[in-house]
């Protein structure tokens, strides 16, 4: 079937004089007077050509657009039309005779226009191409074969993968959220200062105890050497204030005999029946008196010996309590002091210091983070339901990523302990951490990245009993 297009009545070339509507490329629009199925023409355009102007048609009160291309023809005001499509073609026609026979296109006519196949295809099957199809074609029965081949290679596929994935689940129990761990912990500082010396090198071993990082308080050395000077001072004080009451109470012997002495000076005064008879007794019972009272450490009058005792005493007390505030402060201040210096809690390494020389921190402020002499660690949660089947020493695989580069490991678990599964905060699970065989601990820091992801897989070794 051959095709041809030509334009509709190619006698009707003639302009005619009817409005027709232009839209051009920078949203300006212009009014055509006069055209023709060849082209229209326009004063008011410019010379290049239109590549993008939106021809408008009206027809019985709504307008039809579509896409035009003209080319302007040199030296004069007509611009012609350029590959029109069949449907632009058959509906400027449309409108073109209806213009010219004064009569009024219908609705159905217009929608025949608009509904002209863009390219004309056959439908039907050619002899030659039935021809072709009919050489081409496989016999029956190797068609067969190769169908039946296919369906059993997919059957085998599909029962060999559910089958891996029954035995699997049997022999292997999947951890999840498993990721590598670090013994690293924050070290902060215990008391407030500057960062003196930074004295371990990151990265390097440090054994427990040994010092790490040195801070310094000009302000607390300061109060402590004032606290020194004091305590000296209030010691002394203490001793010379002791010295006075020993000296005070070295006296006391003396001063009895000599309360004695009143005493038996009060009772050669009396005659025996005075005795008896109670007759005139008041200075020997006075005597009396004042010894007892002397010997029970009262005083009788003031600035008596007991009375200036009790003075030496007192003061004594006094200077002994100043003391002790003393050296309390004393102590507390150099115990801040010591603080200064940072040690290693454990045997390990300094993985990276937090703070910079120079810099003032308050008490609390992390200073570095520590980790300690051990292998890195493998941790991963499991659903409780797996709380019989896992056990310390349990085999497993691991699989990580290193630096792009997939690596595979024997691990074993040392430790089971009932934790919060992170995928359901409110349900506690299992946490299981596991060791990796063989692995010393400059290689773990090498192979396992901190809170890197891992795949571990827990072995039942189901099929070990059979």
């Amino acid at each position: 079937m051959n095709i041809r297009h030509e334009r509709p009545m190619p006698d009707l070339a003639f302009r005619m004089q009817a409005p027709l509507g232009l839209s051009l490329p920078d949203g300006q629009r212009a009014s055509v007077r006069e055209w023709s199925l060849t082209g229209l023409t326009c004063h008011d355009l410019p010379d290049e050509p239109l590549v993008e102007a939106v021809l408008s048609i009206p027809f019985q009160g709504v307008v039809l657009s579509f896409p035009v291309t003209l080319e302007k023809d040199p030296g004069q005001p007509i611009y012609r039309f350029r590959n029109l499509t069949g449907r632009q073609r058959e509906t400027l026609s449309l409108f073109y005779r209806s213009l010219l026979s004064g009569k009024m296109a219908s609705t159905g006519d217009m929608i025949t226009s608009l509904d002209t196949p863009v390219d004309l295809i056959p439908m039907e099957e050619t002899e030659q191409e039935r021809e072709i199809a009919v050489s081409t074609k496989t016999p029956r029965g190797f068609r067969t074969l190769m169908v039946l081949a296919v369906y059993i290679v997919l059957s085998l596929s599909v029962f060999g993968y559910l089958g891996s994935l029954v035995l699997q689940r049997i022999n292997e129990i999947t951890v999840q959220h498993a990721r590598f761990i670090a013994p690293i912990e924050p070290v902060s500082a215990q008391v407030s200062g500057f960062v003196s010396d930074i004295i371990a090198e990151p990265g390097g071993f440090v054994a427990a105890g040994e010092p790490i990082l040195q801070l310094s308080d000009p302000q607390a050395e300061r109060r402590l050497e004032d606290l020194r000077r004091d305590k000296v001072t209030a010691e002394v004080a203490l001793a010379s204030a002791m010295s006075d009451l020993a000296r005070h109470e070295s006296g006391r012997a003396t001063e009895r005999r000599k309360k004695i002495a009143a005493l038996d000076a009060a009772i050669a005064k009396r005659r025996p029946q005075d005795f008896f008879g109670g007759y005139d007794l008041e200075e020997v019972e006075n005597a009396t008196r004042e010894l007892t009272m002397f010997d029970n450490g009262l005083s009788s009058e003031p600035r008596d010996f007991n009375s200036i005792g009790a003075q030496y005493v007192a003061l004594a007390d006094d200077r002994r309590q100043r003391l002790r505030v003393i050296e309390r402060d004393f102590e507390t201040y150099r115990a801040a002091l010591n603080n200064l210096t940072v040690i290693a809690p454990r045997d390990g390494r300094v993985a990276a210091f937090l703070v910079s020389e120079g810099q003032y921190l308050r008490a609390g402020t992390p200073l570095l983070d520590f980790e300690e002499d051990r292998p890195r660690t493998v941790q991963g949660w499991l659903d409780h339901r797996y709380s019989g089947a896992v056990f310390e020493g349990m085999p497993s695989d691991v699989t990580f990523n290193l630096t792009g580069e997939k690596r595979a490991l024997d691990a074993r678990i040392v430790r089971v302990e009932a934790a919060l599964d992170p995928a359901r905060p409110n349900n506690y699970g299992i946490m299981v951490v596991l060791e990796a065989d063989g692995i010393s601990v400059e290689e773990s820091r090498v192979l396992f990245s901190r809170n890197a992801p891992a795949a571990v897989t827990l072995k039942r070794d189901f099929f070990g009993w059979f």
